[in-house]
């Protein structure tokens, strides 16, 4: 009896070592991700610089150069290469603004699993409907505005539910009918075509326009950015 006691313990705890090495070992995988997409970045931000630079000091002494022949052309030169860096620059902010809006929203996402008590859900929720209070659709907007102001009232007893009902339902019959339109195409096309690599570019072709698709859905704007985070986590 003893005998067969010692050995139900030395299995159990052969079985907690397994189950503490895989969690550190994915601890320790995740750490090194954030670490390889920190690098990715510096250096891809790096490199856009390091071209923004050479470009500058180009823009620079043709501005010179077209100064001693022609202060008129020299002007509109210079003026043209602000205007390009302006709109350069309100591109990637608002690109950034975008991605940071949906790494906003997977955090939230996280907080909801998470969420125990009512007054961390009250606050989630506020968050949730301010979003969804500038949604392209007047529909989820009003319903949202509507929702906000019982949430404020603590007139809901479950605010998450309610956001569910009211909002996110309707939004996920809009999503699904999306993607059943998109896979009707996809089967239509490929049953159609005789190339698989005409196939493969349709399918990607078709995957990118229906996740754009579900982004303006759910009150999201797409760029590269958001589509690599969403690639990343598929």
């Amino acid at each position: 009896m003893k005998n067969l006691q010692i050995d139900e313990l030395s299995t159990l705890n052969q079985e907690l070592e397994k189950k503490h090495i895989k969690q550190s070992g994915k601890f320790i995988n995740k750490k090194k991700t954030k670490k390889n997409l920190t690098f990715t970045l510096i250096g891809v931000l790096s490199f856009l610089l390091i071209i923004l630079i050479n470009f500058s000091v180009d823009v620079y002494l043709t501005y010179f150069d077209l100064v001693s022949k022609n202060e008129i052309l020299a002007l509109g030169y210079i003026s043209l290469y602000f205007i390009a860096f302006f709109a350069l620059f309100v591109y990637v902010a608002y690109t950034i603004k975008n991605y940071m809006n949906l790494k906003n929203a997977f955090l939230i996402q996280k907080r909801v699993s998470r969420c125990r008590d009512y007054e961390e859900e009250k606050k989630i929720s506020l968050i949730i409907l301010d979003h969804y209070t500038n949604h392209p659709y007047k529909k989820i907007a009003q319903s949202a505005i509507n929702l906000k102001k019982q949430v404020v009232l603590n007139s809901i007893h479950s605010p998450f539910e309610e956001i569910k009902k009211t909002i996110l339902d309707d939004l996920d019959k809009k999503a699904i009918d999306a993607t059943y339109k998109s896979s009707k195409e996809v089967a239509l096309f490929t049953a159609l075509s005789s190339g698989s690599a005409l196939d493969s570019l349709v399918v990607i072709f078709s995957s990118v326009k229906l996740m754009k698709k579900v982004f303006f859905i759910y009150g999201y704007k797409s760029n590269i950015f958001t589509s690599l985070l969403i690639f990343r986590k598929i």
